[in-house]
């Protein structure tokens, strides 16, 4: 391997004492991709780091084992088998696919009430979208009596984002099935025994 000898002049000394090639704009963004995954408590990966952290500062930029966090307000209801949820956007629409795991996590609290899989997804306007998938989802489940659905959802929907939603909104269905087994990942999957 060659040393990279027009980079070695981006080196710096920190305050701390330590070599850094790190920008000052990259030291502002503190949130690492590990810091978003639904698994970091179990990943090996992340308990690889920590081991390391006394001496060198590890950061991740990608990652096969990453499972996608979705927050859920309190209190979480219906998502104990299968159900939907329903995202602005299209951000999601293009995060996931059919069979990802992800993780269900409390905003409160913001920890893992649980894992899913996705089943399916559907991108499109906010008032079909509305239409064809509120009595699926999750928070239908509570919807007061008298009260369709649509109307329900809908409500909890301008509720969360307020003035931005509106009808040239879109949003992404995410259909997903409750895993019982806390294990997202086999070992295998996780990597286990492949550390050294």
């Amino acid at each position: 391997m060659t040393i990279e000898l027009k980079r070695a002049r981006w080196v710096k000394r920190t305050e701390d004492n330590r070599f850094t090639i790190e920008t000052a704009a990259e030291k502002k963004r503190e949130v690492m991709l590990c810091d978003t995954c639904g698994i970091h408590e179990q990943c090996p990966v992340k308990q690889m780091m920590n081991r390391a952290e006394h001496f060198v500062t590890l950061s991740v930029r990608h990652c096969e084992k990453y499972i996608p966090s979705i927050g859920f307000m309190p209190p979480i209801v219906g998502v104990e088998r299968a159900f939907n949820t329903l995202r602005v956007g299209r951000g999601w629409f293009d995060r996931l696919r059919a069979g990802d795991k992800v993780a269900l996590v409390n905003t409160r609290t913001a920890l893992p009430e649980g894992y899913a899989e996705v089943v399916r997804l559907d991108h499109g306007e906010y008032s079909p979208m509305l239409k064809k998938h509120a009595s699926f989802n999750h928070a239908a489940l509570e919807k007061p009596e008298g009260v369709t659905a649509i109307d329900h959802i809908g409500k909890i929907m301008q509720q969360a984002h307020g003035h931005f939603l509106n009808e040239q909104s879109t949003l992404t269905a995410i259909y997903l099935r409750r895993l019982v087994d806390v294990r997202v990942r086999t070992k295998a999957q996780a990597g286990a025994g492949q550390e050294g």
